[in-house]
């Protein structure tokens, strides 16, 4: 019985050191903190995202900003996440679901064509409550690109981005 429960130890032990360890193609990390205002006011709630469209790497960098704005920024490469940012140019995606969402008022009965409008109709309103212009909301779109060489941090107004 001794054994076994030495058995069961070690092999847990083992498993547990060789399966939380950080993936070998995981880069090297730098601190990145990323502050949202709306013309100076914090904005809390945001979700940050950045990605390298160049480099086709598979690894997810986002964050979501706290009461005071801020978002520290961490970096997931399969199941491992990681706080920091590697090197290399990022476009940089913000946004936040705006509050007292209308509703879609979809229904079952309705065609193809019925559903396209209500929802054109739905998504028009959402935009009106949007306090995050929609240009940055996707980082195919964004015009904001930060460079990451070591530590790193970033000021995003966006009221200097609405129209």
């Amino acid at each position: 019985m001794k054994n076994y429960l030495l058995i069961f130890v070690f092999s847990g032990l083992f498993l547990g050191i060789a399966g939380c360890g950080k993936p070998a193609q995981m880069p090297k990390l730098f601190p990145c903190h990323i502050t949202v205002t709306d013309g100076g006011t914090p904005v809390a709630g945001v979700r940050v995202s950045m990605a390298d469209e160049s480099s086709g790497e598979s690894w997810a960098i986002n964050g979501i900003t706290d009461s005071s704005g801020v978002a520290k920024m961490s970096t997931t490469y399969t199941n491992y996440t990681a706080h920091g940012v590697p090197q290399g140019t990022f476009k940089v995606a913000v946004d936040k679901e705006p509050p007292n969402l209308p509703p879609q008022n979809v229904t079952d009965d309705m065609n193809e064509q019925q559903t396209e409008a209500v929802m054109k109709k739905w998504e028009e309103q959402v935009d009106k409550l949007r306090i995050i212009p929609k240009n940055l909301v996707f980082v195919s779109t964004t015009p904001i690109t930060l460079e990451v060489k070591e530590k790193c941090s970033l000021e995003i107004n966006i009221a200097d981005y609405k129209k």
